[in-house]
C-alpha cells in the first residue's frame, strides 16, 4: 500500500471512530473496534469462506460466458458490417434495460441459484461487446488490406490476428467485469435469498439489524475486489511487456 493510501485509510478510520463515539448508536454507525472484531470472527469462520467460494463461483460463471460470447460476436461484427447492423438493436436493448429489471425478471423465471450467474452474464455482456468491438475496430485499414491481399480466411483472421491483438484488452475487460459482476452478483443474491453466498450473509445481517456485520462484510467485499483487480492488473502488465 502506498504511503498516501495508508494515510488516507488511517484518517478515515479515525474519523469513523470519532463519529461512532459521538453518535453512540451501533445501529446507525457501529464502532470500528466492534467491526474489526466481527471481521476477525469471520476470518476464522469456515462458513464465511464457503460464502465467498459460492459467490465468486457464480461471478466467474457469468463472467466466462459473457466474455466468451462477446468476443465471438465482436469478432463477427468487426469482420461483417451486415452482422454488426443486425446485432446492433440487440446490443442497444441489452444496454438500456435497467439492472434491477434484469434481476427481478430472471429471478422470477429461473429461481435464485442459477439466476445470479445469468444476471451477471446479461449485465456484463453489453459492456464487453462494446469495448472489444472498439478494440477490434482500432486495427488499422492497412492491416485489413494486407489480410485481404493474402486472402486469409475469416477463421485465420480471428484465431491468428484479431484475438492475439486484443488479448490485453480481454484481460483488462476481465478486471473491470469482475468488479462490476461481483457487486451485481451480491445484489442478486440478496434479492434472490440464495442458500449460500456473501449476499445471504448480508441479508441475514440486515434482518438482524447487525450493522457491525454489514460493515465487516462490506470491507471484506472491497478487499476481495481490490485483490482480484490487482491480480488482473499484474497479468495485463505481463502480457503488455
Amino acid at each position: 500500500m502506498k504511503k498516501e493510501h495508508l494515510i488516507t485509510t488511517i484518517g478515515i478510520i479515525i474519523l469513523w471512530l470519532f463519529l461512532a463515539i459521538q453518535i453512540n448508536n451501533d445501529i446507525i454507525l457501529p464502532n470500528p473496534i466492534n467491526v474489526f472484531q466481527v471481521m476477525t470472527d469471520l476470518f476464522f469462520s469456515s462458513y464465511f469462506y464457503m460464502a465467498i467460494i459460492f459467490t465468486v463461483k457464480r461471478v466467474m460463471i457469468g463472467l466466462f460466458f459473457s466474455l466468451s460470447l462477446s468476443i465471438m460476436i465482436a469478432c463477427f461484427s468487426s469482420i461483417s458490417n451486415k452482422f454488426k447492423r443486425l446485432f446492433e438493436p440487440v446490443n442497444i436493448m441489452a444496454k438500456t434495460i435497467p439492472n434491477i429489471s434484469y434481476i427481478i425478471i430472471i429471478l422470477i423465471w429461473f429461481g435464485s441459484e442459477i439466476s445470479v450467474s445469468i444476471v451477471t452474464f446479461l449485465i456484463l455482456f453489453p459492456m464487453f461487446y462494446s469495448h472489444l468491438l472498439l478494440s477490434l475496430n482500432k486495427i488499422n485499414n492497412q492491416t485489413k488490406k494486407l489480410l485481404t491481399v493474402y486472402k486469409i480466411s475469416n477463421k485465420e483472421k480471428l484465431m491468428k490476428i484479431y484475438l492475439p491483438m486484443i488479448l490485453p484488452d480481454i484481460i483488462n475487460e476481465l478486471k473491470l467485469g469482475f468488479s462490476l459482476g461481483f457487486k451485481v452478483s451480491i445484489m442478486a443474491e440478496i434479492l434472490g435469498q440464495v442458500k449460500f453466498g456473501l449476499g445471504k450473509l448480508l441479508y441475514i445481517a440486515k434482518i438482524d439489524l447487525d450493522m457491525s456485520m454489514i460493515f465487516a462484510l462490506t470491507i471484506y467485499i472491497i478487499v476481495i475486489s481490490v485483490v482480484i483487480e490487482r491480480l488482473f492488473t499484474l497479468i495485463y502488465a505481463y502480457i503488455k511487456r
